[in-house]
């Protein structure tokens, strides 16, 4: 039977799961479940941004696999912090989407998620880059990172309350949109946009009951021309029916590299002259953050060694503990 690997698990307290159920729940059921499966098993509460102790994990080499307890921000955090490492990536479902957890094959249900945990797999997935920095699922521009800035304003204790502010920031959004204005370049094509709204997914984003490939080496490139009330419904119709390659609402496209220029506006004129923004808000993997033109993004060809349970990584070199079982009986 092969030996067992050390993990340290880090829960980030401000998640949503663990507001709902409480950090010492949360972190009793995660040592229950997860002490059969990797030894030592350490289990740690983490006050928000999980990235100071993954370091210092990471610099000590104190454990072989960390799996960090967050939302999708969180993960992409320890992400950054393993790019360079031998160390593995581990994600738990405690934030309010958990839409990279669901794209390695674990169920957005914490029990099940620990119960898949135990008997995950190591495999090799794409990142994506942005300014140097990694990212897992997804880079947005626009209605998206507008909205996160007024739901954390708004403040939230749960994850329902979380989801409450979001609707609340998109209405007061929606009666005021305001379009970016920005020139990407994809490969020998040069984009020039002026939509509310732009993402850039880290491999293209997957149908509804379909698993995202995270191993295409390319980035998913999509542009939203507007968010009235009809060309959202119409958008969401299309992709709940499987039909977006035949939605007007929005342009996709695919490239291993994006670059993001800014266009020069009426409205930063200064003596006269029309003067180009400097930066841009952007939502990275759910977190808030102001990039500097030219923002770059690029595809990272199998950049992290992940645990995952998803029927297309098929590929291991961690025991099934099932399978363990079974050879010794």
């Amino acid at each position: 039977m092969a030996q067992k690997r050390s993990a340290l698990v880090l829960i980030n307290q401000k998640s949503g799961t663990v507001r709902t159920l409480g950090p010492d729940v949360v972190k009793a059921n995660v040592e229950k479940a997860l002490s059969g499966a990797f030894e030592p098993l350490a289990v740690e509460l983490v006050d928000g941004d999980v990235t100071t102790r993954a370091q210092a994990a990471a610099k000590s080499k104190e454990c072989d696999i960390i799996i960090a307890g967050g939302g999708d921000g969180s993960i992409s955090s320890v992400a950054n912090v393993l790019r360079d490492s031998t160390i593995i990536l581990g994600a738990l479902p405690l934030g309010t989407m958990n839409t990279f957890v669901q794209d390695l094959g674990f169920s957005p249900k914490l029990e099940l998620a620990l119960q898949q945990l135990a008997d995950a797999r190591v495999t090799e997935i794409d990142a994506g880059e942005i300014n140097g920095r990694l990212f897992l699922h997804q880079v947005s521009f626009g209605v998206q990172p507008r909205m996160a800035r007024l739901r954390e304003r708004l403040g939230y204790k749960s994850r329902f309350q979380k989801m409450l502010g979001a609707a609340r920031a998109y209405l007061a959004i929606f009666r005021r949109p305001q379009n970016l204005h920005v020139n990407v370049k994809a490969g020998e094509t040069e984009h020039e946009i002026s939509a509310p709204f732009v993402a850039v997914t880290n491999n293209p984003a997957a149908l509804p009951k379909q698993a995202r490939a995270l191993d295409q080496g390319i980035l998913g490139f999509y542009v939203v021309h507007s968010i009235s009330a009809s060309s959202i419904l119409r958008l969401a119709a299309a992709f709940l029916t499987g039909k977006l390659d035949e939605a007007e609402q929005f342009d996709r496209a695919t490239s291993a590299a994006l670059t993001m220029e800014a266009r020069a506006r009426r409205s930063f004129r200064i003596w006269g002259i029309a003067k180009k923004p400097k930066s841009i808000q952007s939502s990275i993997d759910g977190e808030v953050a102001l990039l500097d033109f030219p923002v770059k993004m690029q595809s990272l060809p199998r950049a992290l060694r992940v645990l995952s349970v998803a029927p297309q990584y098929a590929k291991t070199d961690l025991p099934v503990k099932k399978k363990a079982r079974d050879a010794k009986v």
